[in-house]
């Protein structure tokens, strides 16, 4: 399944419950370290839009595009590694996205183009396990690419830690939140 295809709507829709609540539960934390206008990378179905009412999301799956529209969220098609949006944001949320992007680099140096000096970047990674079990990640993605990146552009890394819960559903995401000098 790739993240462009309808199925992948079906599977955002169809995931655990218990799994959609940490998820609500960690989105509602992040939320608190945005102000102004934000911009959600691969908003999927709109989880965070939902939260975080002064966001916009952005997708190249025009399935979940069309659901978002629905539920009245703001969302727009972009391919952040070929396109760069036209408005400027204060913050930059990439959950689980970056390691799908066969030309990751250039998505971020995309995201380094709209971002306002002084703006929250984060993103939520897979940690190594995680990363191994999905097909869809860009094999050739690597972590130290991502701090490297960070620190040569300017970036100052505030927290940058491993979320890990093994019981009841295994559910291990590192979380890097940066801001932007």
């Amino acid at each position: 399944m790739k993240c462009e295809d309808k199925e992948y709507l079906d599977y955002l829709l169809n995931r655990n419950s218990f799994k959609k609540l940490i998820r609500k539960f960690l989105l509602k934390k992040i939320s608190k370290k945005f102000r102004g206008k934000v911009l959600d990378v691969g908003c999927g179905i709109g989880e965070f839009l939902e939260i975080y009412p002064n966001s916009v999301g952005c997708d190249i799956n025009k399935n979940v595009l069309e659901y978002c529209r629905k539920k009245n969220l703001k969302a727009f098609y972009c391919n952040i590694e070929k396109n760069v949006p036209k408005d400027s944001y204060d913050g930059v949320f990439f959950s689980n996205v970056l390691e799908h992007i066969k030309n990751y680099v250039e998505a971020l140096n995309n995201i380094d183009k709209i971002l306002k000096k002084k703006g929250i970047f984060i993103l939520l990674l897979p940690n190594k396990k995680g990363f191994e079990n999905d097909k869809t990640h860009n094999p050739k993605f690597d972590y130290k690419d991502v701090f490297e990146w960070l620190k040569n552009n300017g970036y100052e890394i505030k927290i940058s830690y491993l979320l890990k819960c093994n019981f009841p559903i295994r559910f291990n995401d590192m979380i890097i939140i940066c801001k932007k000098c």
